[in-house]
């Protein structure tokens, strides 16, 4: 689905195990994808540029969010990251305009750079960790260049 712009909506096999790299990057019509709980792995680059993608939740079986995995996605308001994942990649969710906070549970242990670089509306991260854990880049939450965004936490997804 490389690029299919007309792409408005997805409906996946409940047995769908793998979402493969670039398999909707581009389709900048998409609007809605409900990932079934089959679901383990999303692959990098597999949305980058929906433009129109306003939601997703990464369902329980997914453990890693690869780079550039949501890069782009304009229009992204909601991500319902799981208590699985332990990995985001590097510019996971770079540009992702329309995002204003997000929270990132406890099971994320490792993290790259530049995760929400470009997310201009991003007002505050909750992040369930107490503190910054050892293996998160230094530059994980970095908005641009010169400034970081905000964090709070010991947050509690509510």
């Amino acid at each position: 689905f490389l690029g299919c712009t007309s792409l408005t909506d997805v409906t996946f096999s409940q047995n769908l195990q793998t979402i493969d790299s670039y398999a909707f990057s581009g389709c900048s019509a998409l609007v809605t994808v409900n990932l079934p709980a089959s679901l383990a792995a999303i692959n990098a680059y597999a949305f980058l540029d929906c433009t129109a993608l306003t939601s997703i939740v990464i369902p329980e079986l997914v453990i890693r969010i690869e780079d550039y995995t949501f890069s782009g996605c304009t229009a992204l308001e909601s991500v319902t990251i799981s208590t699985n994942v332990y990995f985001l990649g590097y510019e996971s969710f770079n540009n992702c305009d329309s995002l204003t906070s997000i929270f990132i549970p406890q099971s994320v242990v490792e993290m790259e750079s530049y995760i929400f670089y470009g997310c201009d509306n991003l007002q505050t991260i909750y992040c369930e960790a107490a503190e910054k854990p050892a293996n998160w880049s230094n530059s994980w939450n970095s908005k641009n260049w010169s400034t970081v965004f905000a964090v709070e936490w010991g947050a509690t997804n509510n």
